[in-house]
């Protein structure tokens, strides 16, 4: 029974991804290319739906759309077709029966900015193809039970739209922000314990069974097989959604104790505000919670506490609230001259140039430093190869992916130097490869102010041209518009009580929460309940009923 809505336009709607819950006789919106449907199924079919003819085709037309290379047996997207012409019938038996066995996955290695390397497992592109079809089914099951602050690897959703939300509760007044960082995330996570949450909603044992075989279908590193017996393979279309049914739990731990946080992928920020002890005392809780409940490893290391005055790297950013005494002054529409610190109290986005930019250009081989610190731009051996466009078409992706990156950032114009670099960089390659000057390959391919290369395509003669700056579109909502809004260091009472947390003794199941107000913080004096209302420097405090009665008892 399929059930197509259509709108008041007799057109197919086309909206987002969502589900019931999976249990017992249920349905689910399933999204194809030009429509949504309503689809029922029973408690053990949900493997005829991944296998069923229109899913399974998307999946084929996702893996050739990405391209990608070929596995441990050496099959390319292009003859991924020819393959299944010849093998469907077998392939479909396999998966039905359960006898289907994947294939190892390629280990690869890429460098990651702190100089160490990120493993990644490429499957072959039939598994890519299984791995997608599951995903597109899978999917619309559990984004209704993700979290609205879990920003990675899900549809509509960005990195950027991510930073924003950060941004915007820093801009409540959570003073101190938690980055949490899981212990090599992907490496560990525990086959058992993810079977388990699986198992919770997804009540078809075959499709538990197809996701375990992938879990452990091991690892080719050099011609040598490794059994997998820990870890999601990060490369497949399947463990990014794997990941965040993971990550999940903890989004919901952190939910229900009413804490403010953002999540990317394996990157969480929590704010808190209160003070640094109750900061590590969260920091604590969250370190037993993953190890007893996801077996997984809180890094002690890369998990830092940081004030909002100071810097805090959040998934490429600094993020902190600037403090700038500055006056400056600006005549009102009534005709009146006043004098405001514009900046200050502003939360700001900013670009971490030392670590990033300069390290990307490092990497890249785009510059040297001279002995004076100063920065030269230098060519690229790697590219000698490569047409005069191509070079230049090489640059700009480059740019042009760093300028879209940090577009939120309120020192967006400082990557007009990093544009320069890449430029007189991209010169320097092809008067290289020319055995000539940079003066002779700007005279040569003059175009008006600037410089640009043709090349011939179907439709004439085109010209490609470097980035620069202006060519890079800000986002449709950078940090000037929150920046228009102070920061907060206040919290609602409102918020505090939905917490259900003891600010005194720290009970979170008390029936009852009550406001024990003081009119002065002077008057306080020195028993547990006054300290603690002169460290967080308020006339409120939150408490359970007991902890009340116990203040007005004395």
């Amino acid at each position: 029974m399929q059930k197509i809505p259509m709108s008041s336009d007799s057109r197919p709607q086309n909206d987002s991804t969502e589900c019931e819950s999976y249990e017992g006789v249920q349905t689910f919106m399933d999204m194809t290319e030009n429509n949504l449907k309503e689809v029922q199924f029973e408690r053990g079919n949900l493997l005829e739906f991944v296998l069923s003819p229109d899913n399974l085709n998307r999946a084929y037309l996702q893996v050739k759309r990405n391209h990608g290379s070929g596995g441990v047996d050496g099959l390319s997207t292009e003859e991924l077709d020819g393959y299944l012409k010849e093998h469907k019938d077998e392939l479909m038996e396999s998966l039905k029966s359960g006898r289907y066995r994947p294939n190892p996955v390629l280990r690869v290695e890429i460098p990651k900015d702190n100089g160490r390397k990120r493993p990644l497992g490429i499957p072959t592109v039939v598994d890519r193809v299984i791995q997608q079809a599951v995903s597109q089914i899978l999917s619309p099951i559990y984004e209704r039970q993700f979290s609205d602050n879990s920003f990675g690897f899900r549809p509509h959703r960005s990195c950027h739209k991510a930073l924003k939300r950060a941004q915007e509760y820093i801009t409540q007044g959570y003073k101190y922000c938690v980055c949490l960082d899981l212990e090599r995330f992907f490496d560990t996570v525990n086959h058992s314990m993810l079977i388990r949450i699986l198992s919770r909603t997804i009540r078809d044992g075959r499709v538990i069974s197809l996701v375990h075989k992938y879990l452990t279908a091991g690892v080719m590193v050099r011609r040598s097989y490794e059994e997998s017996v820990e870890g999601v393979s990060q490369g497949g279309p399947l463990s990014p959604l794997l990941a965040n049914i993971m990550l999940n739990e903890l989004d919901k731990e952190l939910a229900r104790r009413g804490h403010k946080f953002v999540r990317y992928a394996d990157d969480w920020l929590a704010g808190v505000c209160g003070t640094k002890a109750e900061c590590e005392d969260l920091k604590a809780e969250i370190a037993e919670f993953l190890s007893t409940e996801l077996k997984l490893t809180l890094s002690e290391e890369k998990t830092l506490i940081t004030h909002s005055s100071e810097k805090v790297r959040f998934i490429g950013y600094d993020i902190c609230v600037r403090r700038n005494q500055e006056v400056k002054g600006h005549r009102m529409k009534n005709g009146t001259w006043r004098k405001s610190r514009t900046l200050h109290m502003k939360v700001a986005l900013s670009v971490p140039h030392t670590e990033k930019i300069e390290k990307f250009m490092f990497a890249k081989k785009v510059i040297r430093q001279k002995e004076n610190g100063e920065f030269q731009p230098i060519h690229r051996a790697g590219l000698l190869n490569l047409a005069d466009y191509e070079i230049v078409e090489q640059y700009n992706a480059e740019a042009r992916g760093l300028c879209n990156y940090y577009n939120l950032a309120c020192d967006y114009h400082t990557l007009d130097y990093f544009c320069y670099l890449m430029e007189y960089s991209c010169l320097k390659t092809i008067a290289n490869k020319h055995k000539t000057s940079i003066r002779k390959i700007i005279r040569q391919y003059k175009d008006g102010k600037t410089w640009s290369v043709p090349y011939e395509t179907k439709a004439g003669t085109k010209r490609v041209r470097p980035v620069k700056i202006a060519d890079c579109k800000r986002g449709e909502a950078s940090d000037i518009i929150y920046q228009r809004k102070k920061f907060s260091w206040k919290t609602t009472i409102r918020q505090r009580l939905n917490a259900r947390v003891c600010e005194l003794c720290g009970c979170k199941e008390a029936d009852l929460y009550e406001v024990h107000v003081i009119r002065n913080l002077n008057e306080l004096g020195n028993s547990d309940w006054e300290t603690v209302m002169k460290k967080k420097r308020r006339k409120t405090l939150v408490v359970c009923s007991k902890c009340h009665e116990r203040i007005h008892r004395h």
